[in-house]
């Protein structure tokens, strides 16, 4: 479509989104680390005094989203 020196293109269009996740995951305690003076040995205190582990936490996601599009482009028609 031109009006004048402008051309216009119109676009337009519908799109769907639709997807799933499951996550899981575990989270345990770590010793304390000294950032100012750390060592580089592995000295990890035994598994006796460290809290068990967090079970695991199993998340499901799902989403679905519709949308529409619509994008006018303009320019200067050939000639100009």
């Amino acid at each position: 479509m031109q009006t004048g020196a402008i051309e216009h293109n119109l676009l337009v269009g519908v799109d769907y989104l639709q997807f799933e996740s499951d996550i899981g995951y575990e989270d345990a305690a770590a010793p304390s680390i000294d950032l100012y003076n750390p060592t580089t040995a592995k000295s990890t205190p035994a598994c006796s005094t460290l809290p068990p582990p967090v079970t695991a936490v199993i998340s499901l996601l799902k989403n679905a989203r519709p949308g529409c599009i619509c994008r006018i482009r303009c320019a200067l028609a050939s000639g100009y």
